[in-house]
């Protein structure tokens, strides 16, 4: 018998490699029958995950409460005509005009001020209606009420808020605010984080959509609607606060403006008495200087004069600098995912999960089986089918010097 003979079931002896496009010792076809006999045999694992997850989808979707989104959608009133005139004439003057006045106060800042501590602290002093009390209270009151599982409140006040609850136990008394207040007392934070989270804002042009969400819809539409008011209400207020440092700012120049036309109307008047018959040619042309220099101080005096009754016209007329186009209303459907919903999604994920989980087992379990020269057999395919083949001539080359 020749070398050559062997058993059409053994390698080579020569340990060289099957040929290309030959099944390695040991390995078989997977074929969709035993795909579908994996599946059969975890049928019962495949259902227990599936149910598993659909009962903890279930679970959830039962904890948790249905929302609702009110929406509302306003238009952010820009720098009126009249202001953009007026900075800019004032910037022709060489003065900066708009910076004086504290300028920077426009539509695409909204958001931002929705968000700001005063809004939300204005929110939160605000009376609603809320569907697990009785009567109306605050979102502060509402926020800090004594609930089932006070012990989390504290836990809080003896961790996070302890500063604030030292100082109450050492005063006796909360300290005192007025509507002002830039310190808000523990009970105010805890109140305006909470409002924080609820409310969301989205730029479409000039338009903004204003929308919160809360587990009540009447609730939802009346946070929205005091948003959109103490919104207004902070927007006017900086704008008021603006016009004021403007009119201060143009005040101030008029009144130095005015000093300087009259020193220099007084000095050609001083010039004009003392040289009553002007014959020299030098003479003359002070004379000129002096009248020139008048006419300069009488322009910038018309000129300041004019901007300080556009500022006073403008402190005293009220716009409105938020215009809804559609008020927020309850909404009739909850919002996000229903309870149909979450279950469905559960059960698909289970089920894929599950035949993950099948697959892997049965992988785990056939290997087990496998011999260590099956295994062996393998691991040297994947590196032939992974390494290209010139790197392992190369490799083969180098081993042999």
């Amino acid at each position: 018998m020749n070398d050559h003979d062997t058993n059409p079931g053994q390698p080579p002896s020569n340990g060289a490699p099957p040929p290309q496009g030959t099944a390695s010792p040991g390995a078989r076809e997977v074929s969709v029958l035993d795909l579908l006999l994996v599946l059969a045999r975890s049928r019962f694992f495949i259902v227990g995950t599936m149910v598993v997850f659909g009962c903890l989808g279930g679970l959830y979707a039962a904890s948790t409460s249905e929302t609702y989104t009110a929406e509302a959608t306003v238009i952010r009133e820009g720098q009126d005509a009249s202001g953009a005139v007026g900075e800019s004439a004032l910037r022709r003057l060489g003065v900066g005009g708009g910076n004086a006045g504290g300028g920077g106060l426009g539509p695409g800042s909204y958001p931002q001020i929705l968000k700001t501590r005063e809004v939300r602290l204005a929110v939160a002093r605000d009376t609603f209606s809320f569907p697990e009390v009785d009567e109306p209270m605050t979102y502060i009151e509402y926020a800090n009420r004594p609930t089932e599982i006070s012990w989390l409140g504290a836990l809080l006040d003896y961790t996070v808020w302890l500063p604030w609850t030292l100082r109450d136990a050492l005063t006796g008394t909360p300290v005192e605010k007025d509507e002002a207040t830039v310190y808000p007392t523990p009970e105010e934070e805890r109140a305006m984080r909470a409002v924080k989270g609820k409310v969301e804002t989205k730029i479409e042009g000039r338009f903004m959509v204003i929308s919160t969400t809360t587990r009540a819809p009447e609730l939802s539409a009346e946070l929205t609607k005091s948003f959109i008011r103490h919104l207004t209400d902070r927007v006017q207020d900086l704008r008021t606060r603006r016009t004021e440092r403007n009119l201060e700012f143009v005040k101030e120049k008029y009144r130095e403006a005015k000093k300087k036309l009259r020193a220099a109307e007084e000095r050609l008047a001083s010039f004009i008495d003392r040289n009553q018959n002007i014959r020299s040619a030098e003479l003359r042309n002070q004379r000129n200087r002096l009248d020139r220099r008048v006419q300069q101080q009488l322009k910038l005096y018309n000129d300041w004069q004019s901007q300080l009754t556009q500022a006073e016209i403008e402190l005293q007329r009220s716009e409105p600098v938020v215009t809804t186009v559609e008020a927020p209303v309850p909404p009739s459907d909850p919002s996000g995912p229903g309870t149909k919903l979450l279950l469905i999604v559960s059960l698909i994920f289970g089920l894929f999960l599950g035949v993950a989980g099948a697959f892997m087992r049965a992988f785990f379990q056939h290997a087990a089986d496998e011999s260590d020269e099956e295994v062996q057999a393998k691991v040297e395919e994947l590196k032939r089918s992974s390494v290209p083949e010139r790197l392992r001539r190369l490799k083969l080359s180098r081993q042999n010097e």
